[in-house]
Formats: structure tokens, sequence, C-alpha cells
């Protein structure tokens, strides 16, 4: 009977031993440092400008004296097209003229052409260009067959002009305060909470026999 329950314990105690071994091959671990990708929450911030108006005070050239008005010619433009040629021995030549002014004008041009045979006429065009428009001026000028032509020649005959007013010269200022609107923007910065994944060197506890990460119980 004794004999028996001797073995008994030895089993009982057998047992526990390979408990406790199974135990500690399951918990025990190690700290390694491995390179992970890590996603963290983060604010980005979002900047939103918001215009509004102020009135801003500012100092103001006015002219004293009585003002004067007169015929003046009319802000223009022009561009000579390079010639080019028709039909039946004849010279296109072009002008293309801006009108700068906010006003509608008239212009009268005139071209020719320079030849060894001498000077070829052509009739005047008249041309009413609107304002801040773009008008063509176009001739299509016959030659003699054998002739040579050296050029086309474009010229003004008149000019458009507009009533201008201006302070005869010299024009003495005197400086005044005045108000006027101006924008400026406010900026207001809101948050939006992003994923971000970065590559980060992590701490973890591995299982010192099989490798899986595990908590750390310290053995």
């Amino acid at each position: 009977m004794k004999k028996r329950e001797r073995l008994l314990t030895l089993k009982n105690i057998a047992a526990a031993v390979i408990a406790i071994l199974i135990l500690y091959c399951m918990t025990t671990s190690r700290q390694v440092t491995v390179r992970e990708n890590v996603t963290d929450e983060v604010n980005k911030p979002i900047i939103t400008s918001y215009p509004y108006e102020v009135n801003e005070e500012y100092d103001q050239k006015v002219p004293l004296g009585n003002k004067m008005c007169a015929p003046r010619g009319m802000n223009y433009t022009t561009e000579v097209l390079p010639k080019s040629f028709g039909s039946n021995n004849s010279i296109i030549c072009e002008m293309k003229l801006t009108n700068l002014e906010n006003v509608s004008g008239t212009w009268i041009y005139d071209a020719y052409l320079t030849t060894d045979a001498g000077r070829v006429e052509t009739p005047e065009i008249i041309k009413k260009v609107g304002p801040d428009a773009t008008e063509t001026f176009h001739w299509d000028i016959e030659f003699m067959a054998g002739t040579t032509v050296f050029g086309c020649n474009v010229f003004v005959l008149q000019q458009a002009s507009m009533e201008k007013c201006f302070y005869p010269e010299p024009v003495t200022y005197k400086i005044v305060k005045a108000t006027r609107k101006v924008t400026r923007y406010k900026n207001e910065t809101t948050y939006e909470v992003v994923k971000v994944t970065s590559e980060k060197m992590v701490s973890k506890s591995v299982n010192r026999i099989f490798g899986y990460t595990q908590p750390n119980f310290g053995w």
C-alpha cells in the first residue's frame, strides 16, 4: 500500500514538473527590437482663409485750379503684318490697330508699294474701332508684271481724337484724407484626424522557444 502511494506521489510530482515545464516554454520571453510599420492618428491642420472688407484711410492728391478740356489724340497701338502675295500680280498689305480707349474712334490709313518702277498708290481706308477693340486694315495692291516690289508702306492720314480734360502745367496739389474699401483675409485653423503610417523601431516581447509575440511575464 505504501509502495502504491509512493508511486502515485512520484507520478503527481512528474506531472507537476511537466506542467511547469510546459508553462515555462509557453510563457518565457525575451525583448527584441524590430523595424515595423506603425500607424498613428495625428491631427492635420487645415487653414482656410476668409475674406472680409474694411474701410482704409489713405492720402489722396487732389489737383488745384480749373480743369481744361480739349480734343486730344486717342491712345492706340498698331502692328504692320508681313506682306504676302495675292492673285494677279498683287501684294497684300495689312495692319492691325487696337483702340486703347473706352470710347470708339475713327482712323484713316493709307498704303503704297515701292517698286523699281516707282510708287504704286492705293485708296485710303476709313475704319471705326470700338473701345478696347482691334480692327485690321487690308490693302490688295496690284503692280505691273515684271517689276520688283521692295516693300509695303502704311501711314496714317487721320488719327481718332476725343475730348480729354487736364490741368494746365504746372499742376499743384493738396493732400486730402480719403477712404476706400479693401479686402483682407482672416485665417481659421481646423484639424482633421488622419492616419499616418511610418517605419519605426519597436521593442517587443517574443517567446524564447517558439518566437511568437507575447506579454512579458518576467522570466
